[in-house]
């Protein structure tokens, strides 16, 4: 039995609210030579001869990773946020490129110096470590996409932001692979080696609401309230390669969920073909706590609902 933690709200940035602050729990990118500083100290980063250009929480928010370069290189280290120990560190054996030459328009090329490299969207999980590593001038120009196992590289897709917006923007977990946003709405998922699978166009935000059955199959779950409550809903199972719908069941209350109450997390707990949802609620109220839960058949569709 597998229990899966879906945080349905939207929390506050808690990653550079002031210059000098450390990171909390979100994964945007600092590059603040002070925060730097205290992290180099905070962890323990002896190497010498490293030049520290950016920092992250991963998408495991317990985790926080730093890239830097090192002999011109490329270096990555990964850090338990608890205990402030190394997890792993990696090291590019190539050169990192720093100079992109660019098509700026009207049949002109100019050569561009990277000033930053940041770390985005890191996932490390089971020796498997994907990330975006973006290089920036005055603009992003590059975003390469890298996947790493048990410190070896596997692949890198590579991409340049401009003048063509077409580049790898995030990274999304998904069932022993991941999606990439390239353009627009399209995303692209890659096996674990780095391999290009198939593409998704989430124009409707299908992978931010869904959970992976396999690969290409999903259960969409989807409400016909506000994200921070749930009242009426109904799930899909889609098949994102072929883009069919499986099956999809019609839309139930969840009934006595006053609209003002806040749904603070959802728990998907997994016993082969049932699929368990508890919905985690606090009363606007008085603030108590209570739970509603739905049982899913993934093959049927079929509900049964706490009353």
């Amino acid at each position: 039995m597998k229990k899966l933690l879906l945080f349905l709200m939207f929390t506050q940035f808690l990653f550079g609210c002031s210059k000098d602050e450390l990171p909390t729990n979100e994964p945007t990118v600092v590059v603040s030579d002070n925060i730097l500083d205290k992290l180099r100290k905070e962890y323990n980063i002896t190497r010498e001869d490293l030049f520290l250009e950016s920092a992250s929480n991963g998408i495991d928010t317990m985790q926080l990773f730093i890239n830097g370069r090192f002999n011109e290189s490329l270096w990555i280290g990964c850090y338990d946020k608890t205990t402030k120990k190394q997890i792993f560190e990696w090291v590019e054996k190539e050169k990192l490129d720093t100079t992109f030459h660019v098509n700026v328009g009207y049949g002109e090329y100019s050569d561009e110096k990277v000033k930053v490299f940041k770390i985005k969207y890191p996932y490390y999980t089971d020796g498997q470590l994907y990330f975006i590593l973006w290089g920036s001038t005055d603009i992003s120009i590059s975003s390469d996409l890298y996947f790493i196992k048990n410190n070896h590289l596997l692949k890198k897709q590579r991409s340049f932001s401009y003048p063509i917006q077409a580049f790898y923007q995030d990274v999304k977990p998904w069932f022993n692979s991941i999606f990439s946003k390239y353009q627009d709405n399209i995303n692209i998922c890659f096996s674990a080696n780095g391999d290009s699978l198939f593409s998704f166009d989430n124009v409707w935000h299908t992978l931010e609401r869904s959970e992976p059955i396999g690969i290409e199959e999903c259960i969409e779950f989807n409400v016909s309230y506000h994200p921070s409550n749930v009242q009426d809903f109904y799930f899909k199972r889609h098949n994102l390669k072929t883009k069919d719908t499986l099956w999809e069941n019609e839309t139930k209350p969840l009934n006595n969920i006053p609209n003002d109450d806040r749904l603070d997390s959802t728990i998907i707990e997994k016993n082969n073909n049932i699929w368990t949802y508890s919905f985690f609620y606090t009363s606007f109220t008085d603030g108590a706590k209570y739970t509603k839960r739905i049982d899913l058949n993934i093959e049927t569709g079929e509900l049964i609902i706490e009353e």
